[in-house]
């Protein structure tokens, strides 16, 4: 009955194990040690085998391992009780020294052979898991000696300073005041014997820090070459086999099968491993553990003792004994502290001491920025720490974390030769200058490094301007006011170079491109002329029209005009093109910055002639023709509906050739660079058309709207015109560079607008009507003028309408 019991019991716990780990197939489907689920399992008892044998040992490398573990302990406790147990003992030894040597293909003199190998095999894993927490622990040792050394020297060659000023005499007007030591501020040491005393304290520190470092190096050094030492493998294996061994027989095959199927499963989890109470006694099986690895390598790390620790005494026995100094050990140590502090790492822990004077907010703020604070110490020994050093770079750090602007003092800013400015060799230089004596003795030197690196990220570009603009405005650049701060923030750059000069680049590559094209046909035009320019198209794209300020109201509605909605959400459901989408190219948002006005009309005295009715055009009929055959009305580009993507060609055509075409697209066959455009406005007497980006056309050449309509005059006869303002889509230096060497990059469309008044005028007189060509009126630069303002020969009011 009994046996019945345990066998129902055993098919519940297999049952159970299946349920719970058969259907996983991946250890991370595992949350923890899986030991925990079995704690509730008290022992079990296994049947007998087949002929009364009891059952062997299984092992398994898989995810049932816990469960294959604690099987194992049941067959185990019924073989204690069993009369073949000596039998079935020394089988189980056997049995496990098979199974290792298939798992590592190897043979095995005995099962204790086996045993040393699978333990030595299992512990190096550990070595490499468990040796990253002491080593990490060290590492964090070594580095934070590292920096209390530092500090330490930076003290000491403090007190050298404070020492060579109070024998100087120096004592009341100390050149390091921002130097504190414990609290207590240099300056207010004024006795050398104080003084010496502070010494002897931090040197001894100091003696005690170098010593641990060296300790502590010695012992990470040793951590990290234990993968791989025998004599600590051998260690180790000494300290597993003694746990081994402290067990009675039984514990120990015990101890064997869990071990064997327990360790493959643990590198998959975390320590401290929980174990269930049938193994609680097993937990101190690894021996490479974090602990050991840390006093092994403290006990075996090598590298004696530091010069420093050494107390340099010997103990002298006698009726009186005492300890005597060992000369040659002092010295030793004397000229091992006067080379560290005469050494460039002494230099850089004295500016760390000055950096600490800066105050807790501006000392965070470097701290955060390593490659500034590296500027700052630089800056700091290029100047011998001077007074005039500290309290530039605290001013510096408290405006730039508080303000948008630096005030400088413009003498210290000027150049002590003639400033240099960007030329053939020089294509990114918009200013260097040399320090004058004065900028020199207050700090100016490197300073320029410290502005490159604290301002390069352009995280507050309204105060880099600032600084830019006293920069410029102390060496003769005039920057206008309405030139921003942050303008000249993103236009410019602080660079880097050795320290004896400063120098500014531009940032903005564009405009260094632009003004170097401007300079090859202007040599003398003035930087400071030329960014006001450009900041004054930026910010009015018509600023260089040269027209009457009353005539511009004229454009204002063709200039403001917007896409009804109706349009907007047409162009939304179009079809997109595999490399362009359709839509409006607004004027503001065009690439260039030079905007054309122009008008082109034609003057009817006497309305043509209606071929098709015999009777005259009305001035609805004759634009409603003009508009339906327009190619028989330009000459050097075709207009036609847009029919590129053949689904909607049909609609494009129909909706263009309707009674009311508001929304049609028009495909323009430009010479060199076609357009579409799209009908936006849509009245008896006049139309609009937007210039649009659209697939198989890409961009138009220009951005903006044009009219084409009709306007009764008071005299009773019609005006038929073309007016349109668009914005050339390239860039306005360019331009500028074109109208200088004579081009005229507008000349196509004059050509396509003249040919309209031409044609139109024919048109009429043909049909027994009577037409009078009127003279194009365009509204744009006058680059005479233009080329004046660069110069610096007029300002830059002069330009616009006026």
């Amino acid at each position: 009955m009994k046996n019945n019991i345990n066998t129902i019991t055993w098919i519940f716990f297999v049952l159970f194990s299946f349920l719970t780990f058969g259907q996983t197939e991946e250890l991370e489907y595992f949350r923890g040690d899986e030991f925990q689920y079995f704690d509730r399992i008290q022992d079990l008892k296994a049947p007998l085998g087949r002929n009364g044998e009891l059952e062997d040992f299984s092992f398994t490398w898989g995810n049932n391992s816990f469960t294959v573990a604690i099987h194992n302990r049941a067959v185990l406790h019924e073989a204690q009780i069993n009369a073949q147990r000596d039998r079935w003992y020394r089988r189980q030894l056997d049995l496990i020294k098979k199974h290792l040597e298939k798992k590592y293909n190897r043979s095995y003199t005995s099962y204790d052979e086996a045993k040393n190998d699978v333990f030595l095999r299992t512990e190096r894993d550990h070595i490499y898991r468990n040796s990253r927490a002491p080593r990490s622990k060290y590492y964090r040792l070594i580095n934070d000696g590292e920096k209390k050394v530092t500090y330490n020297i930076g003290n000491l060659k403090a007190f050298e300073i404070r020492r060579a000023e109070i024998q100087s005499g120096n004592i009341h007007n100390s050149g390091i005041p921002f130097m504190y030591i414990n609290g207590t501020s240099l300056a207010d040491i004024t006795s050398v014997s104080v003084l010496n005393n502070y010494t002897a304290t931090h040197t001894d520190y100091l003696k005690f820090l170098i010593s641990e470092k060296h300790v502590n190096t010695t012992i990470v050094r040793k951590i990290e070459a234990l993968p791989g030492d025998v004599n600590f493998e051998t260690y180790v294996l000494n300290l597993k086999n003694d746990y081994y061994n402290g067990f009675n027989d039984w514990d120990r095959l015990n101890l064997m099968q869990f071990f064997l199927n327990y360790e493959h499963i643990k590198k998959y989890l975390s320590p401290p491993y929980i174990l269930p109470t049938q193994f609680a006694s097993f937990y101190g099986i690894d021996k490479a553990t974090p602990t050991n690895i840390e006093d092994y390598a403290r006990r075996n790390r090598g590298g004696g003792q530091h010069l420093l620790a050494n107390k340099c005494r010997i103990y002298v026995p006698g009726p009186q004994p005492t300890y005597m100094d060992i000369p040659t050990c002092l010295e030793a140590q004397r000229n091992y502290i006067d080379k560290l502090l005469n050494s460039t790492n002494s230099l850089d822990a004295l500016a760390e001491k000055a950096i600490q004077g800066l105050g807790t907010r501006n000392v965070n703020f470097l701290n955060a920025r390593p490659d500034l604070k590296q500027q700052v110490i630089d800056y700091f020994k290029a100047n011998n720490f001077s007074r005039f050093s500290h309290n530039g770079i605290n001013w510096l750090l408290n405006r730039f974390q508080d303000t948008n602007t630096l005030p400088l003092d413009a003498n210290l800013l000027k150049s002590a030769t003639t400033p240099l400015f960007q030329d053939a060799t020089n294509p990114d230089r918009a200013l260097q200058f040399s320090f004058n004596q004065q900028a020199i003795t207050e700090g100016i030197t490197n300073f320029g490094n410290v502005l490159a690196e604290l301002l390069k990220d352009n995280v507050n570009v309204a105060f880099e301007g600032s600084v830019i603009r006293a920069f410029f405005e102390a060496n003769e650049f005039n920057i206008n006011a309405s030139v921003t701060n942050a303008y000249l923030g993103n236009t410019f750059k602080f660079v880097s170079n050795d320290g004896s000069f400063l120098r500014i680049d531009f940032e903005d590559l564009v405009l260094r491109d632009e003004f170097i094209t401007i300079r090859n046909h202007i040599s003398s035009v003035r930087l400071d002329r030329f960014i006001e320019f450009k900041e004054l198209i930026a910010n009015d794209c018509s600023a260089l029209v040269d027209i009457d300020c009353d005539q511009i109201v004229h454009w204002q509605n063709l200039a403001q005009h917007q896409a009804p909605q109706s349009v907007v959400e047409k162009i939304k459901s179009l079809p997109s093109g595999t490399f362009n989408d359709f839509y409006i190219q607004e004027l503001e948002n065009a690439n260039g910055t030079m905007v054309n006005m122009d008008y082109f009309g034609v003057n009817i005295v006497t309305l043509p002639i209606n071929l098709s009715t015999g009777q005259r055009f009305t001035p609805d009929e004759l634009l409603d023709y003009m508009r339906r055959d327009f190619n028989n009305f330009v000459s050097g580009s075709t207009f036609a509906p847009y029919c590129q993507i053949q689904s909607i060609c049909a609609q494009e055509t129909n909706l263009w050739n309707s009674n009311n075409p508001l929304g049609a697209m028009i495909y323009i066959d430009i010479p060199g660079d076609d357009g579409v455009v799209i009908c936006t406005e849509y009245q008896n007497d006049y139309w609009y058309f937007q210039t649009m980006n659209a697939p198989y056309a890409g961009n138009h050449p220009v951005s903006g709207t044009r009219q084409f309509g009709y306007e009764r005059l008071a005299n009773g006869t019609y005006n038929f015109f073309v007016r349109g303002v668009d914005r050339i889509d390239s860039n306005i230096i360019e331009n500028i560079a074109y109208f200088f060497t004579g081009g005229n990059p507008l000349i196509g469309a004059d050509n396509l607008w003249r040919s309209f008044q031409d044609k139109l005028q024919r048109f009429v007189d043909n049909n027994s009507g009577r037409a009078v060509g009127t003279s194009p009126i365009r509204n744009r630069p006058d680059w005479n003028k233009v080329k004046s303002v660069l110069k610096g020969e007029k300002p830059i009011s002069d330009l616009g309408c006026n």
